[in-house]
């Protein structure tokens, strides 16, 4: 019986005695004697018993699909967070902004709105609010830019939130592998890269990839 592959859609040749036994009279994935992942079908009966079909799986998720889990995974990740910040009194915005200023000491507020993923604006505000703080000083630059560099007690804070999220996103990363984890690093620096508009894409150099989440609510 010729069965089709799933993962490539090419027909090949493959007994079927096995997967009829253990697929029955339902539509099962069972793995075939090459490897390979099948969709198993009854389709009818005849003399020699029934045949099985093999339905390929061509392709991957949508693009909408992949849309809406990165969403949720973020709004998620996001709540659990802001829960563990809320007792040092910062939110996620703002140890974001924390973040970027420590990996980009003497950047500017576009800059950092780049590296965090906000626009200008938004990042203006997270900025401001942590300079009233004392966590953040500004100086003078080239032309109108204004850079920012970390207090004494930013960069406490800093590390305090640090050790919090990662204690959190060690939680929510935990059924994943060592070797999962470095793809989904790779996957989400691909996305964030190609989300940027182009003439955007030579600015952000290196901040393109790093922590950061917009919050159009909490500065």
């Amino acid at each position: 019986m010729l069965l089709r592959r799933a993962e490539d859609g090419q027909e090949r040749g493959v007994d079927v005695a096995p997967l009829q036994r253990r697929a029955g009279r339902q539509s099962k994935a069972l793995g075939g004697p090459d490897g390979a992942t099948y969709t198993c079908r009854y389709i009818s009966s005849g003399r020699q018993g029934y045949t099985a079909g093999m339905a390929a799986e061509k392709n991957g998720p949508s693009g909408v699909e992949i849309a809406v889990l990165l969403r949720r995974a973020q709004l998620r990740k996001q709540l659990a967070c802001e829960a563990a910040l809320a007792p040092l009194g910062m939110t996620l915005p703002q140890w974001g902004m924390l973040n970027a200023v420590v990996a980009g000491p003497d950047s500017s507020t576009h800059a950092l709105a780049l590296h965090t993923g906000q626009s200008d604006q938004s990042a203006g505000a997270v900025v401001a609010r942590l300079e009233q703080r004392g966590l953040l000083e500004r100086r003078p630059g080239v032309g109108k830019a204004i850079l920012h560099r970390i207090t004494p007690e930013g960069a406490e804070l800093a590390q305090r939130c640090e050790v919090v999220v990662e204690e959190v996103m060690t939680r929510l990363l935990g059924g994943l592998t060592d070797r999962a984890r470095r793809a989904l690093r790779t996957s989400l620096l691909s996305v964030a890269d190609a989300a940027l508009p182009s003439s955007a894409r030579a600015e952000a150099g290196d901040h393109s990839g790093l922590s950061g989440i917009r919050s159009a609510t909490r500065p």
